[in-house]
């Protein structure tokens, strides 16, 4: 199953890696491959798009030199967080940053927090090494080990100042040489967003043209919709579940079991959204839920089998008998004893009676049949 992706341009173009999203989209499918076996299916549109989509038919969205959101688009996207989302956002030229903390970093009275960091000035300071801060984060941890991937090298000529608001769950994932951060990301709602400080394509970074752009941009589309993909994979006995539009309380939900045996499921409001959850998981396998025509889409989870192994630590005959079989009446025995010593040799000599006995029978037989023979051989 592919991640499906979508591309905002804030900057479309007809020329080849024109826009905002050309090194983006080739980042994401490097192979120009779009069958049904690619991993990731991309798909651009203008920013003026954005509120015509249905965004739950994607697994994340990448927001490129979009100039500035309207409190519309704003509450969409807030919406999209909620039901497990994930956003990344690459700043660009055109970015007007006071819409942005406006809109997008709770500036609004009744607006939305968005964005890990305040989003400040540009800076005209030429960086080439960056920080990677031990590679702590899993934006970056793959590159551990690897340092001429070109990372630490990737040149940056502009970015723009992030400020991480106090008391937050923001996290530094990479910063530059000077100390400023680079991307940052914080989990919003049931989502996560990514913020970038500086452009997805050339314009402000040669990071596209560099060899770790790719891994890098992989990575991070890979933690904003991990979230997400994890609450598609569960264990046996956990509970399934998701959010989908407010409007969509009345619409029809059946959940497909692995067993073929079909369920339907009634959603629930829930703070602005709708909600519905599943928890008869004790068969392990892919659990579908399919919605109706008002909604049109399916959702899949793999319900999986706990891998951990079973505790081996040596358990006490007083929490056998309590806890383990309270109701099996059975004999600890501490010590053992081998069979192939003493007891064995004991019973080879204990067994010469029996032997004799047996080749008494065995003459016994013989002789009666001998007998029968000679003597009933003569009468008349």
């Amino acid at each position: 199953q592919h991640v499906q992706v979508l591309l905002v341009d804030g900057r479309p173009s007809g020329e080849p890696f024109g826009g905002a999203t050309g090194y983006l989209q080739t980042a994401l499918e490097p192979d120009d491959d779009r069958t049904a076996q690619a991993a990731v299916l991309a798909e651009v549109v203008p920013e003026s798009r954005l509120l015509e989509l249905d965004l739950e038919r994607y697994d994340c969205i990448a927001l490129s030199d979009v100039a500035q959101f309207t409190s519309s688009e704003a509450r969409v996207l807030d919406a999209y967080l909620r039901r497990g989302g994930g956003l990344v956002f690459f700043l660009g030229e055109q970015v007007m940053t006071q819409r942005y903390n406006h809109e997008l970093g709770g500036g609004r009275d009744g607006g939305v927090r968005l964005l890990p960091a305040r989003v400040g000035p540009i800076v005209d300071k030429p960086e080439y090494r960056l920080d990677p801060l031990q590679y702590r984060h899993p934006i970056v941890s793959s590159f551990k080990g690897h340092e001429r991937a070109g990372l630490l090298t990737t040149p940056v000529e502009k970015h723009f100042q992030l400020v991480l608001p106090e008391l937050s769950r923001a996290k530094v994932a990479l910063a530059l040489a000077g100390g400023d951060p680079l991307i940052v990301e914080e989990p919003v709602h049931r989502g996560r967003v990514v913020l970038f400080a500086t452009s997805a394509d050339d314009s402000l970074t040669l990071m596209p043209k560099w060899p770790s752009y790719l891994p890098l941009i992989r990575d991070a589309l890979a933690y904003a919709v991990g979230e997400e993909l994890q609450q598609r994979n569960v264990r046996v006995g956990e509970t399934l579940g998701a959010t989908v539009a407010d409007d969509a309380v009345d619409a029809s939900l059946v959940i497909e079991r692995p067993d073929a045996a079909r369920e339907q499921v009634r959603l629930r409001p829930d703070g602005g959204s709708a909600a519905w959850s599943y928890s008869d998981t004790t068969t392990s396998g892919i659990y579908v839920a399919r919605f109706g025509t008002s909604i049109s889409r399916s959702d899949t989870f793999a319900v999986n089998v706990d891998p951990a192994e079973s505790d081996l630590a040596r358990i006490s005959p007083e929490r056998l008998r309590d806890e383990v079989w309270p109701d099996v009446p059975f004999v600890h025995q501490t010590g053992w004893q081998n069979l192939d010593d003493e007891p064995v040799s004991r019973m080879d000599r204990s067994s010469a009676r029996p032997k004799a006995l047996l080749y008494a029978v065995l003459v016994l037989l013989f002789a009666e049949s001998f007998l029968a023979w000679r003597f009933g051989h003569h009468t008349t």
